[in-house]
């Protein structure tokens, strides 16, 4: 299991994710066409691999980004809501105890409107330390 499928399994396992409703409209890269809104699409924005002294340590900061789509600002808001209550602040294992996430933090998130889709969108970008 990759660490993007391992963090979504985990993300659309929350119960406030569940509860949003978009547990199962989770999607790397892009929206689906036509998708039911409210709706999620994350990105890997980074990825850099830390070292120490001795060398390469095995863990990776990665940064991701998740973008809530949603008819209202209101819903989308919701959607991210979701989202931050299962990530920030995360410490644990995901995938099944294969992949170690050592901390999540939320860095940045901005709300705007997508021209393209005409909905709302409302977008959080995490650093997320964790092994590979």
């Amino acid at each position: 299991m990759t660490f993007e499928e391992a963090l979504v399994a985990h993300v659309a396992a929350h119960p406030a994710v569940t509860a949003a409703g978009v547990a199962d409209r989770i999607f790397p890269n892009y929206l689906p066409q036509e998708q039911t809104l409210p709706a999620v699409m994350y990105e890997r924005a980074s990825g850099p691999r830390t070292h120490s002294h001795d060398g390469v340590t095995g863990l990776t900061d990665s940064g991701m980004v998740f973008h809530s789509y949603a008819a209202t600002k209101g819903d989308a808001k919701k959607t991210t809501m979701a989202i931050r209550l299962a990530l920030d602040g995360f410490k644990g294992s995901i995938g099944g105890g294969e992949i170690r996430v050592d901390h999540v933090f939320l860095e940045d998130e901005d709300d705007g409107w997508d021209d393209e889709l005409e909905c709302h969108v409302y977008s959080t970008e995490y650093s997320i330390l964790h092994t590979e």
